[in-house]
């Protein structure tokens, strides 16, 4: 009868090798579809972020929709519209926007927003030469004049201006532009 033990036990090793193996097995399978799923959602984060759908920024003011905008990872452009429609909105209102709401487009799009006198920053155009200031301002809406002066010698161009680099004021404003 001792040997019927030695079989049953050697046996019995034999199903625990086997149930071990098995369970080996089965949690490679597991870790192997879980490590699969993990793959597609991340490809599928990557490829379906890339498009970006435009929110709506018409009617906003200029600061609220460049806000939007940039929250959605798009670029902003500002046109400034100089002329009065019908019944003026608030000035810095956005009137049109291009892409249109809702169009799905590339993440980091510019979107074109024509503001109606909207703000915009005062560019820096001190050192600059007439022409290139002239170009600046006009590109950044805004109008000038040139006041000459002869306070400072051996320095061309624009040697000054106000309001000052980087203050912001409405489409339109006239900058002086200081020049020798």
């Amino acid at each position: 009868m001792t040997p019927s033990k030695s079989t049953s036990s050697t046996e019995t090793e034999r199903v625990r090798g086997a149930s071990h193996s098995s369970v080996e097995w089965q949690f490679g399978v597991g870790l192997a579809i879980v490590l699969a799923v993990v793959v597609v959602a991340v490809l599928l984060l990557i490829n379906g972020s890339s498009q970006i759908r435009v929110p709506n920024v018409t009617s906003l003011q200029q600061s609220a929709a460049t806000s939007d905008l940039e929250a959605a990872h798009l670029g902003v452009r500002v046109v400034n519209l100089n002329h009065s429609p019908a019944s003026a909105p608030p000035l810095g209102t956005v009137m049109l926007q291009l892409p249109a709401a809702g169009t799905e487009v590339p993440r980091g799009t510019v979107v074109q927003i024509n503001v109606y006198g909207g703000i915009f920053t005062v560019p820096n155009v001190t050192g600059m030469s007439v022409a290139d200031a002239e170009s600046a301002l006009n590109e950044a809406n805004f109008n000038y004049r040139i006041i000459p002066s002869t306070a400072i010698t051996g320095v061309s161009g624009v040697i000054g201006q106000s309001p000052g680099a980087g203050s912001t004021a409405p489409a339109g404003t006239v900058v002086s532009l200081f020049t020798n």
